[in-house]
């Protein structure tokens, strides 16, 4: 009863804390693992996150939302997190198969954020943009699944933009199909142009020293203008023109038809140059400006209608149906032309490969944030496990004191009788101490 009015002192609670020290130490082993555990694993997988931040280089994207790739589809930033960009990089590897993309996206757990930067030096303005992705990490199986499916998510608009490449062969296509030999030559004029401003607009989006296929950009436009200064599709134009060639007799059909039309327009425009004639030599005093270039200029229109509807007669006439000139004349421009175009495809498929990157921000690809990390975990069930392994321990000690204290106080102590409790204390601490072990 002296002890209990004295109150307890900070060394007697370590002492009887000390008494349970085995029951203590089993308590606390258990609280650090089993919390560890279930906060790395459990809590981690609720809460946790894994992101990435990376920049992207396009030709042409600079600051913009929405980028336009070269077949002309126009991609916003936000859709590189939608669900058929998420199923394409899902099916894009076996890897990825255990994915739930459809959770993902309608749960909202993965989302995309932009980031602009604009820094000012000197009066020069430039602007920095990079994105953050972030997805649940309860939907990967680990880390390592994480980084390889978020890389390739941010990895797609760059893939996306060298497989739309555009169809190079268009005119070149439909040449062959012509049934005409003008409109194949026409044709094939038209593929060289398009070469050219191919070329062209590669020299202004990356420079003229830029090197693909090992030459310059500026060589291969060299190239195509030393071709079409030859002007030997003009030339087999001309001689088409002169000798009125026909690719088959199927043609004619066609030659008269647009004889007619030809004709057709040629007594529109006479009658509009008879009003407009009338309209100037009038008493009305009504006049129009520039009355002299329009009337010139419908005078050109039908001078150009009556040399078309003469040639259309020539054609007709003397039906000069000649198949070689296909083999002898056009298909080697035809080949070389070609040979152009394949050039062209490799180059613009080596300038987007050099040109359209990914830049990520972490060395590891992804980061994680809103969880615990194993090593906190442990330290913060450790804690947890010291504190409530001396709380379980001091109550069993003090239980087992409390309990030694009321027998003392209700036995009358005679020295016989004091000697037995010794000894019968003695022997319930050892059987304690035996039954801890």
């Amino acid at each position: 009863m002296e002890e209990e009015n004295k109150g307890v002192s900070i060394g007697e609670i370590f002492r009887v804390i000390f008494s349970k020290k085995i029951l203590a130490l089993i308590i606390a082993l258990a609280v650090t693992v089993a919390g560890t555990l279930l906060m790395y694993f459990l809590y981690n997988s609720l809460k946790m996150n894994y992101e990435t931040e990376f920049s992207m280089i396009l030709p042409d994207l600079e600051d913009k939302e929405y980028y336009t790739f070269p077949d002309g589809s126009i991609m916003h930033y936000a859709e590189m997190v939608s669900y058929e960009e998420l199923e394409a990089v899902k099916n894009s590897s076996e890897d990825f198969k255990n994915i739930d993309v459809e959770s993902m996206v309608s749960s909202g757990e993965i989302n995309i954020s932009r980031n602009q930067v604009i820094t000012k030096v000197n009066e020069l303005e430039s602007s920095t943009v990079t994105y953050i992705i972030r997805v649940k990490s309860s939907y990967f199986k680990d880390s390592y699944q994480a980084a390889a499916f978020m890389r390739a998510v941010c990895s797609r608009p760059v893939e996306k933009y060298a497989q739309t490449e555009p169809n190079h062969y268009v005119y070149l296509d439909m040449s062959k199909d012509a049934d005409d030999y003008q409109r194949e030559i026409s044709l094939l004029s038209s593929q060289l142009n398009y070469i050219l401003n191919e070329y062209e607009a590669l020299v202004r989006t990356h420079g003229a020293d830029f090197i693909a296929e090992g030459r310059t950009l500026k060589t291969y436009v060299d190239e195509i203008n030393f071709y079409k200064n030859k002007n030997r599709l003009s030339i087999l134009n001309n001689k088409v023109k002169q000798e009125y060639l026909l690719k088959n007799e199927d043609v004619l059909e066609e030659y008269r038809l647009n004889l007619f039309n030809l004709e057709r327009q040629l007594t529109i425009a006479n009658d509009t140059l008879t009003q407009l004639l009338n309209l100037m030599n009038s008493d009305t005093g009504t006049s129009f400006t520039d009355g002299a270039s329009v009337i010139k200029s419908q005078r050109d229109t039908i001078g150009n209608l009556e040399v078309q509807i003469e040639d259309a007669k020539k054609f007709l006439e003397y039906k000069n149906v000649d198949p070689t000139f296909e083999t002898e004349y056009i298909q080697p421009e035809y080949d070389a032309i070609k040979e152009y175009t394949d050039t062209l495809k490799k180059v613009v498929t080596e300038v987007y490969g050099k040109t359209a990157t990914v830049s990520f921000m972490n060395v590891n690809g992804i980061v994680t944030s809103g969880g615990i990390g194993l090593m906190m975990s442990g330290a913060l069930s450790f804690i947890v496990g010291v504190i409530l392994a001396c709380i379980v321990a001091y109550i069993a000690g003090r239980v087992s004191k409390n309990k030694k204290i009321a027998r003392n106080a209700e036995v009358t102590v005679f020295p016989e009788a004091a000697a037995q409790i010794a000894v019968t204390d003695d022997a319930e601490e050892k059987d304690n101490e035996k039954d801890e072990k």
